[in-house]
């Protein structure tokens, strides 16, 4: 996760029941101690799904999308701001408001994909590298992901 932390470190307390005895109600802390630690598998779990295959960080908030090569479309250098949210398992939301379009693009493999517009306009993210794709009938533009502040 290159250091980023999903959640507080998780410390035994006897008020949960997690650790210790139960201060006089002997047997309530084994059974809430049972629920603590299925919330604290439930949490993790969440985090390892929100974190995305292989560990690698998740792909939420504000990042700017860069064109790399314009294919004489779009000239390179433009700068759009994309707002990225999971959505579910291999779901990722990704929204550009100054275009006007919100998909939820499908993990196929590494890369995650979405469609645009009427015609056959793909977008395709590699999730790995940040380096992203829009292929359309007869050409391909491409670009980067940067993550903002």
């Amino acid at each position: 996760m290159q250091g980023k932390t999903l959640f507080r470190e998780w410390t035994a307390d006897p008020r949960f029941g997690v650790a210790g005895g139960g201060g006089g109600r002997e047997g309530r802390g084994a059974v809430v101690g049972l629920k603590g630690a299925a919330v604290v598998a439930a949490m993790v779990g969440a985090a390892v799904a929100v974190a995305g295959p292989d560990g690698l960080d998740p792909l939420a908030g504000t990042y700017t999308m860069t064109v790399t090569d314009g294919a004489g479309i779009v000239r390179a250098g433009s700068e759009y701001t994309w707002f990225l949210a999971p959505c579910g398992a291999d779901c990722l939301n990704v929204r550009d408001t100054a275009v006007g379009w919100n998909k939820n693009a499908h993990l196929e493999g590494d890369r995650w994909v979405w469609t645009i517009g009427d015609g056959p306009l793909t977008h395709s993210l590699d999730q790995k590298t940040l380096t992203g794709k829009l292929t359309g009938s007869s050409t391909t533009v491409w670009w980067v992901l940067t993550k903002n502040s």
